[in-house]
């Protein structure tokens, strides 16, 4: 084509047919793309405010085996809960790991527990401790540590251990409700 001539037309026969090849193609893949499945909800455990423990403020941890952990703010008897779902069959089973006490040894617990190696669970309690920030104290940092396997047949495990690794006073702090962290050194 030398310069101020018309361009041929074969080559813009040619560029028409691959534009529309390509809009063509274009419009069949978005169409041939199976639309989005329907989204279900399911309920796996309706907090009963007995034994189960009520009023779940915080999110759900889930550990390597697809468990999920978490915490009520209070339960039958109790002042608060951390619980275990686990998967069985086609539902879900909660077990209440740990029953919240009240006064210094913490209550209301409010956020997520962090697992560390070994199932062993950290998380917070809004209430307890001592200190004068609250008629029931300022909150703590606990630990939870599973009992050692059980040497039965059926797996049935004791009671897990609380320890109460740091109490507020007020003057640190108070009330603490969100989740807990550990960093690269395995502090909190």
């Amino acid at each position: 084509m030398t310069p101020g001539s018309l361009p041929n037309f074969k080559t813009c026969s040619l560029i028409a047919a691959v534009a529309a090849a390509l809009a063509i193609a274009f419009v069949v893949a978005i169409v041939a793309t199976p639309a989005a499945q329907a989204q279900t909800f399911q309920v796996i455990h309706a907090f009963t405010g007995g034994e189960d423990g009520g009023n779940p403020e915080a999110g759900l941890t889930v550990d390597a085996a697809g468990n999920f952990y978490g915490t009520t703010e209070f339960g039958n008897q109790s002042a608060g809960t951390v619980f275990k779902l686990m998967h069985s069959g086609s539902g879900w089973v909660l077990t209440t790991l740990y029953s919240f006490g009240g006064g210094n040894g913490g209550s209301s617990p409010w956020g997520r527990v962090a697992i560390a190696s070994g199932g062993t669970l950290y998380g917070t309690t809004t209430g307890g401790g001592g200190g004068n920030c609250q008629p029931l104290g300022c909150g703590t940092v606990f630990q939870l540590t599973p009992p050692p396997p059980a040497p039965t047949a059926l797996g049935s495990t004791g009671p897990w251990n609380e320890t109460q690794i740091y109490a507020f006073h007020g003057s640190d702090g108070c009330d603490p409700t969100d989740d807990l962290t550990f960093d690269p050194s395995g502090n909190i």
